[in-house]
């Protein structure tokens, strides 16, 4: 009835997401909200019991928060991110190197503007669609159209917003 604890959190602290790990060769990436990415070996991150905190991923900064946790798997290709000023760029995956876990991690994006920042990052594996939302309006558009681009470049405007109609949230749609 009452289920159960899967993980201990701290007071300030939330569980974002879970993955299922199906084989050694897989590793997990990291993203945070300034822009900031961490690949690390599934093996860094030792066993715990259901009941207990686990183990530090990725160092924040105190202004920054993990937005994304993936695994990446031999048939990721691409990590695409979108920001909340509608800007979107797809990154080859081999330009994420692997790093030992509780590090700051590298960039993974720029801004254009001081105030924007990231609000998901998704792993790409096929030609899949995306739906950026905001809070007016939705947008459904195919990733290929999207540029690959370096890890340290702002991407292109996928969709316009304004300072009250940010992007909230994307969708990946696979076909």
């Amino acid at each position: 009835k009452s289920g159960l604890i899967a993980l201990k959190t701290r007071e300030d602290d939330q569980l974002i997401s879970t993955k299922l790990i199906e084989n050694e060769e897989e590793k997990i990436i990291l993203v945070t909200k300034k822009g900031n990415s961490l690949v690390i070996n599934q093996n860094d991150i030792s066993t715990t019991a259901r009941n207990t905190i686990g183990v530090k991923g990725i160092n924040l900064a105190a202004d920054d928060e993990l937005i994304a946790m993936d695994v990446i798997t031999k048939y990721t290709k691409e990590l695409l991110t979108v920001s909340a000023r509608g800007y979107a760029k797809r990154t080859s995956i081999k330009e994420f190197s692997t790093a030992t876990r509780a590090t700051k991690g590298n960039s993974c994006s720029k801004f254009k503007e001081d105030n924007d920042y990231l609000v998901d990052a998704v792993l790409l594996s096929n030609d899949e669609e995306l739906i950026v939302n905001s809070k007016l309006s939705s947008l459904k558009i195919k990733v290929d159209t999207i540029p690959l681009q370096g890890k340290a470049t702002v991407g292109v405007q996928t969709i316009k917003v304004a300072n009250t109609n940010l992007v909230n949230s994307i969708t990946l749609l696979e076909k």
